[in-house]
């Protein structure tokens, strides 16, 4: 009689797969005795009791990738590695034993080493070895099916998906083993902070995760056998949050989306997409009509000739070639200032809503009018995202996305009577001393009298409740309420939400007491101190919170020469400075920078040029905006208020 004594000496082993093991290692002493007697009592193990001794051996298994990619990790480039300390489940027969990876980073190959036991590498009869990542203590074989768990709540991992989601699978005869992988996945990204948790289901409840049986057909590959507890939902989470423009992924079973999928973020808000997609074995899908939280567009809103105008080298260099600003051309002026809108675009049918708004949870919407795609939309500010959803007839998001304006200035675009106030734009966006111009706060442009003749109650909202402009500040030398000789006025009524401010001054000239004067003008020094004025009331303003918009008749000369002063004491560089000038010529003004038509720039900067010789047109306007000027009463700018006005104005945002 041969009875075997056993001690349970590995923790990890379950009972029952020592029994087996028990039991192989009889047959296989008893097999190789050459003088068996007739016959052998064998006393069956109690499964109640744990046995004392089992011998174990250390071996090393070598993991190699038969797909394209390796498994356990995966880097940004689409490289998979296997994570430093990985454990895989290893089967042969009715045994089983875990392994560890030797490697101290992540390896494309990979050594494993562990404990099995003997009975089990050394009996003949014990067939194939199989692997199977992530090791788990509920990982199975039975000869047939291996066993595991896609999670349905899986960690985010920036970049890459978290160790243990990804399994992974190898049949061999040795301890050389090539992994295929059984998942498949999805790939996302989130555009703005703050999302922590985002959920991913078919729209047919397909199984996309949960425990299933897999088989390994002839070329080596797993397949999803069956099913034997199934998720049709797979949810990530990141506490921290998910960082914005990062690809995150949802590893997932095989699976077709037959009428599409829908991703729930934990902000609130629902991708929907109504189009078929597979995801394959060992692949993750990426589409960027279907899976991306937005779609990160960009929108060029300058229309083409300013824009040429402005980004041009040649014109550049010879703004910073002519000092004296005698010569008589510099660019080929055509078209118009009129921008291009941004458009919004989307499909799957008409739109019932269409949200805008710059905070992705959509407070402080922007009026957005149309159900047609593409939907213009005028005045967004350049290089600010821009977040919108669009929703359909049925309650589906047909696009949620986010777009960005691009465009050397933002031109405003104000319509009235089938036409639009010419020559009108934000002075935001200039580059300014450690910064630029803050966009919303200073408007320049041409008179918006002809608001008044067509009482265009559009018109006016976009300067009240779109461009939150709050004080008309006009140059042209009228008193309130009074017209002059062209026909200009006060445009505002006085139940307009906004404040107008007259201050007298004539192209270069100031508004004397009794008449027009035109032999003062600030190339001589003579109206300084009114500029001076005007920039220190501006300043109040700013420090109010209120938008100014400041203007003449076009908006050439006097609204040129204010604007030029105040961005040369924010640090806008000459050649700016010059193309802000001359950008005008677009809006249909003859006004050049050559002293045609009645513009003085040439001996206006002339004599700016007087203050401080030796220094730059910044620090020239600035000796200028302290200087007082003909014993005026109206005192010149302190330092003081000139740090006021760049601390209102120049901005990092």
């Amino acid at each position: 009689m041969i009875i075997f004594v056993y001690k349970h000496s590995f923790p990890a082993m379950k009972k029952n797969n020592l029994i087996y093991a028990l039991m192989a290692a009889v047959l296989f002493v008893a097999c190789s005795r050459t003088d068996v007697p007739d016959s052998i009592d064998v006393i069956e193990p109690d499964p109640s009791a744990i046995p004392e001794s089992v011998e174990f051996r250390e071996i090393t298994l070598s993991a190699s990738s038969g797909d394209v990619f390796t498994k356990s990790s995966r880097d940004a480039s689409g490289t998979f590695f296997w994570s430093a300390n990985d454990e895989i489940s290893v089967f042969r027969g009715a045994s089983a034993w875990k392994m560890t990876s030797t490697n101290t980073e992540p390896a494309t190959q990979a050594q494993f080493v562990g404990q099995a036991p003997v009975a089990a590498l050394d009996a003949p009869d014990c067939g194939k070895f199989y692997a199977l990542y992530p090791y788990s203590e509920e990982n199975s074989f039975d000869g047939t099916y291996l066993t595991a768990t896609v999670p349905s709540l899986q960690v985010a991992a920036a970049g890459s998906f978290a160790d243990g989601q990804f399994i992974s699978v190898s049949c061999s005869d040795n301890l050389t083993m090539t992994f295929y992988h059984l998942c498949g996945g999805i790939k996302f990204n989130v555009s703005h902070s703050g999302i922590t948790s985002v959920t991913l289901r078919g729209n047919n409840n397909e199984v996309i995760a949960g425990k299933v049986q897999i088989i390994i057909d002839s070329d080596g590959h797993p397949q999803v056998s069956n099913i034997l507890e199934g998720s049709s939902e797979i949810t990530i989470t990141c506490q921290d949050g998910f960082q914005t423009g990062v690809d995150y992924f949802f590893v997932t079973l095989p699976v077709e989306f037959t009428n599409g999928f829908t991703v729930d973020f934990s902000d609130g808000n629902t991708r929907t997409v109504l189009t078929s997609m597979t995801v394959n074995r060992a692949r993750f899908q990426w589409s960027q009509n279907a899976i991306d939280y937005v779609y990160d567009e960009t929108c060029d809103i300058e229309n083409a000739g300013v824009r040429s105008f402005l980004e041009s080298d040649s014109v550049t260099q010879e703004y910073q070639n002519d000092t004296e600003y005698t010569f008589s051309r510099v660019a080929n002026f055509s078209g118009s200032d009129k921008p291009e809108p941004v458009k919004l675009t989307w499909t799957g049918g008409n739109a019932s809503q269409i949200l805008l708004s710059a905070s992705p949870d959509f407070s402080d919407p922007i009026d957005v009018s149309g159900t047609t795609s593409p939907v213009s939309v005028y005045n967004l500010i350049p290089g600010k995202k821009y977040y919108y959803k669009v929703t359909g007839n049925n309650g589906n998001v047909l696009k949620a996305a986010c777009i960005t304006p691009v465009g050397p200035l933002r031109t405003i675009y104000v319509p009235y009577n089938y036409s639009y106030v010419r020559n009108m734009r934000d002075l935001g966006g200039w580059n300014a001393d450690g910064g630029h111009i803050a966009y919303g706060k200073l408007y320049r442009g041409s008179r918006l009298d002809d608001i008044q003749r067509s009482y265009n109650a559009t018109a006016k909202d976009y300067l009240f409740n779109k461009l939150h402009i709050s004080v008309d500040l006009d140059l042209r030398g009228l008193p309130p309420g009074s017209q002059g000789g062209s026909g200009e006025k006060n445009p505002w009524a006085g139940s307009d939400p906004i404040d107008y401010y007259n201050f007298k001054l004539w192209h270069y000239l100031v508004y004397g007491p009794n008449q027009y004067d035109s032999s003062i003008k600030i190339s001589d020094g003579t109206s300084s101190d009114q500029y001076q004025y005007a920039i220190r009331r501006i300043i109040g303003w700013l420090g109010e919170g209120k938008a100014v918009y400041f203007h003449c008749h076009g908006g050439s000369d006097r609204t040129g020469t204010l604007a030029f002063l105040i961005e040369a004491l924010l640090g806008v560089s000459e050649v700016d400075l010059c193309k802000d000038y001359e950008v005008t010529y677009y809006s249909g003004s003859t006004r050049k920078r050559d002293g045609s038509a009645g513009w003085y720039y040439p001996p206006l900067v002339k004599y700016l040029r007087t203050f401080a010789p030796n220094g730059t047109i910044n620090e020239q306007i600035k000796a200028w905006a302290k200087t007082r000027y003909n014993n005026s009463t109206i005192d010149p700018l302190s330092e003081e208020e000139i740090e006021l006005l760049r601390s209102y104005l120049i901005t990092t945002d």
